[in-house]
């Protein structure tokens, strides 16, 4: 495992103040005291009331004067000795002052006094790089995530622990387990590199396949599409959200939904929001449905769109659609491009060798390998399909 920088660990450090500061000014009411006259560094209740002077210690920190901190959590600790915070303001103290051992040993008794300090985590986090020890890394930045998942050095430690095969190894039994940060690891709040998307990926690959879920994977796969990371993107989804075989996902739209809920990556069919677009589902006994659509307005609508990846050559879409007079097939336009434009889309025509089928056979050429299938409805004309498959039929 590659060890975390002393600069990662004082960056953390400080973020890691900050929010502690914020947290026990509010509970302590420490605006109060700094606008009071006389020295604010000396409140009258001393040496008992600990969470006056845990208060100022945590200012005194976040002020970067350790020096004036490390008194003041030593007169928190004779009120509260048996509080992780506290010692753990200790530990932050020494560290900042250079005293290595000392830290190491605060940080080893607010250890043993529970989980929830944050600082003492991080402390282990950042040893558990020096020892090389990935599970213990892990489990660290599990208790600092289920404290706060929105910790802000969250996407920076992920980044450290990814890095290496044991980290995600070890990141991926924490994730395994379901914990309320996970959807923070899937849906990044910072953009990614292609290289830190895929060593997400490749967390998620280590997973039981029972521990996955599609809904949850999806903001991941959908990132590394957007990244143009398109094999590992559709590996992922292979993995986490059992696709149907074939080009086409879902021809039978059992997994579509209309409100848009479940519809959850790209390669999902998708349905462009508008309200002048109707869709029903009419349902068969085998769970396969038939989408029925219409247009009202003035003008044609994208109705329906599917991301696949395609490789060059020619290939044939087709869907079960009743409506076989000039009128319908004319109304609905598909295309397979490499936009969801109309522009790229041709009408439909009857299947000659599929009776009460539609169809349309294009090229694909090495443009783009992304490709949307997108279907298009002028106004004023229903029309139902469903049975949607997409087939090569030539080089």
């Amino acid at each position: 495992m590659a060890k975390m920088s002393g600069q990662r660990w004082a960056s953390v450090c400080l973020a890691v103040l900050l929010l502690g500061y914020a947290t026990v000014a509010a509970i302590n009411g420490l605006g109060r005291w700094i606008s009071d006259e006389g020295d604010p560094h000396a409140p009258p209740v001393f040496p008992y009331d600990t969470m006056a002077a845990r208060a100022l210690a945590t200012r005194s920190l976040v002020n970067n004067a350790p020096t004036q901190a490390l008194p003041f959590a030593r007169m928190a600790l004779l009120g509260d000795p048996v509080d992780a915070q506290v010692v753990g303001l200790i530990g932050r103290s020494e560290i900042l002052l250079g005293h290595g051992d000392k830290a190491d040993a605060a940080f080893r008794v607010s250890a043993g006094l529970g989980w929830r300090d944050t600082a003492t985590q991080l402390y282990w986090y950042s040893r558990a790089f020096d020892l090389g020890d990935a599970d213990m890394a892990a489990q660290r930045l599990d208790a600092v995530l289920r404290q706060d998942p929105d910790f802000l050095a969250r996407d920076s430690s992920f980044a450290d622990l990814t890095a290496s095969p044991e980290g995600r190894a070890a990141l991926a039994a924490r994730l395994a387990e379901h914990p309320a940060w996970a959807v923070k690891f899937y849906a990044p709040r910072d953009a990614l590199t292609p290289e830190l998307l895929t060593d997400r990926a490749d967390v998620v690959r280590r997973m039981p396949k029972a521990a996955l879920q599609c809904a949850d994977v999806a903001p991941l796969v959908n990132r590394m599409l957007q990244a143009n990371l398109l094999d590992e993107g559709q590996d992922l989804w292979s993995r986490a959200c059992d696709p149907e075989p074939g080009l086409v996902h879902d021809g039978h739209f059992r997994g579509l939904d209309l409100d848009g809920k479940g519809n959850v990556t790209f390669f999902n069919w998708q349905l462009p929001a508008s309200g002048t677009v109707e869709l029903l589902f009419d349902e068969a006994a085998n769970g396969s449905r038939t989408l029925d659509m219409r247009v009202n307005g003035g003008i044609s609508r994208s109705v329906l769109r599917q991301l696949t990846i395609l490789s060059p050559g020619r290939y044939k879409l087709s869907w079960a659609m009743p409506e076989q007079g000039p009128a319908a097939l004319a109304a609905l336009r598909v295309g397979i491009g490499c936009t969801a434009d109309r522009g790229e889309a041709v009408a439909a025509q009857a299947d000659p060798a599929a009776p009460g089928r539609a169809m349309i056979e294009t090229a694909i050429d090495d443009t783009c390998r992304a490709r949307l299938i997108s279907f298009w409805l002028a106004p004023g004309t229903r029309v139902h399909i469903s049975d949607v498959r997409l087939e090569r039929v030539g080089a």
